[in-house]
């Protein structure tokens, strides 16, 4: 809208172009139509006045005081109600009375009026004032909408986001769950680019950090959430004070949710530089994204982070344990079981007791007196599985009619191609038959790689031939006497549920 000014130079002009209006609206920076619409009358100044002043109505209503009623009445018995909902209830009801569109935003000012006349107040925002190197917020943010893929397989995944209010610098790592060991990790590695720890740590009430209390500790503490021990304890080791927005006041968080928006559009854009969304490991991403995240800290933030970073407390000698650790048994069946998800391990340590570290991403597993083992990717959530075949072939050789019902045999199909290997092997043998000899063929995976044998597989499939370890050892090339033939010896007592009598009558 143009001021009292931008009209009087207006109106100057007319009276030296007399009256040629496009030049005058040229001259004083004014669009013609705005110019026609203030060559004469009321200055903005006095039309804005006019408009405070007036309580009349400058035309009728189109609705009827009856139909208005009906509508006052729906919206008063659900103030959800939308104006366009309204209007097809009233062109409904009443066809004859000749509502259309044009008539929805007379219906929108009647609901902000009653909506007005109905609350008693509005909830307000209060902007803050941040102290230098005092408060550090940090949140967790999904990355789906990125689209980011890594060997073209979706990569999904969070960020663990950490922020300076004052200064607007901001640091995240990659992560997989709100957990406290994100949070652990998250926390130390943006104290550790920042070069110094913050006085208080602000978070929202994730179950990372904080937990429900029962009726009797609420009743006592007068509050509804309470931190959790452990991340008390890492709180303490580190000298940061924890503190939490309150329960559903995720605006109190306002200045790193507004951040996360803001990463993730500058990283929108950087992705449209580079032409694609693809990366060749999650190394190349993660470099990826601290790039992006320098970008956006030497934008606009490093003159007050020089100034937050005197005020910031000194660092420990060494970074807290990013992990946790657990003694574990191995099963019979060469499971174990971690936090309610199911891993395989190598049959070979069924019934060892085995240290274990789990890290944000991974299970690293340890036996005693031999170091480190080998390492899992961690699963993420309750009730999930991770079986690798290869833990698990060997006794199964041994037992090959186990595998016909064997409660995790889906996770014996490594490739494309296997599922109808097996089908084929049970299209033209027995089933104990049709076992043995996928067994075999899953052995060789093991020893030559999944890949060969998937391809091999494919050749055999597509010629019409039942596949066979015989078969695969001559495409593959493999010594006769390299790969001994296992004689499989099993009795029937190894799976029987409950004994059999004999001919005589006598339970075996």
């Amino acid at each position: 809208m143009k001021n009292d000014n931008d009209v009087r130079r207006l109106r100057r002009e007319l009276i030296k172009t007399d009256g040629n209006l496009s030049m005058s609206a040229k001259k004083s920076g004014m669009d013609r139509k705005t110019a026609s619409k203030y060559q004469i009358g009321s200055l903005p100044s006095e039309v804005i006045k006019e408009e405070k002043e007036r309580q009349h109505k400058t035309r009728e209503s189109p609705f009827s005081a009856e139909h208005e009623r009906e509508a006052k009445k729906l919206f008063e018995r659900e103030p959800i109600i939308q104006a366009t909902t309204l209007l097809d209830f009233l062109q409904e009801t009443y066809p004859k009375a000749g509502y259309t569109a044009s008539h929805l935003r007379t219906l929108q000012r009647r609901l902000r009026s009653w909506a007005l006349a109905r609350e008693s107040f509005r909830e307000a925002h209060f902007k803050q004032e941040w102290h230098p190197g005092k408060v550090m917020q940090l949140d967790w943010t999904w990355m789906k909408e990125l689209q980011i893929t890594i060997k073209g397989k979706l990569f999904i995944h969070r960020l663990c986001h950490a922020i300076f209010p004052y200064s607007n610098w901001s640091w995240a790592t990659i992560c997989f769950s709100e957990s406290l060991l994100s949070l652990k990790e998250g926390f130390q590695e943006a104290a550790w680019r920042a070069g110094g720890l913050p006085h208080v740590l602000q978070t929202d009430n994730s179950s990372a950090a904080t937990h429900r209390l029962g009726r009797v500790e609420k009743e006592v503490m007068g509050q509804k959430r309470d931190f959790n021990g452990k991340y008390k304890s890492f709180m303490k080791e580190l000298d940061v004070q924890p503190q939490t927005i309150p329960v559903r006041c995720s605006n109190a968080n306002a200045d790193i949710e507004s951040r996360n928006g803001h990463l993730k559009n500058y990283m929108n854009q950087r992705l449209l530089l580079r032409g694609n969304r693809d990366f060749y490991c999650r190394e190349d991403y993660q470099l990826f994204l601290e790039e992006c995240l320098e970008g956006m800290n030497r934008k606009n933030t490093q003159s007050l982070f020089d100034e937050e970073k005197q005020l910031l407390k000194t660092l420990p000698p060494e970074r807290l344990p990013c992990y946790e650790t657990q003694v574990i048994k191995v099963s019979k069946e060469s499971l174990i079981l971690l936090d309610k998800n199911t891993y395989s391990v190598p049959n070979k340590l069924i019934g060892e007791t085995l240290n274990i570290e789990k890290h944000e991403d991974k299970i690293k597993v340890y036996q005693k007196g031999k170091g480190k083992l080998f390492t899992i990717d961690k699963l993420h959530g309750h009730s999930k599985i991770s079986i690798n075949f290869m833990h698990l072939v060997d006794p199964l050789l041994r037992k090959a009619g186990a595998f016909r019902n064997y409660r995790y045999q889906a996770h014996f199909f490594p490739g494309s191609q296997f599922r109808r290997c097996y089908d084929k092997l049970c299209s033209k043998h027995s089933d104990r038959q049709a076992d043995q000899r996928y067994l075999q063929i899953l052995k060789l995976a093991c020893d030559h790689g999944i890949i060969k044998i998937d391809s091999c597989l494919q050749d055999i499939l597509n010629e019409g031939q039942a596949p066979s370890s015989d078969e695969l050892k001559k495409r593959l090339e493999i010594p006769a006497m390299a790969y001994p033939e296992i004689k499989l010896e099993a009795q029937l007592s190894d799976y029987a549920c409950f004994d059999f009598p004999n001919s005589t009558g006598t339970l075996v």
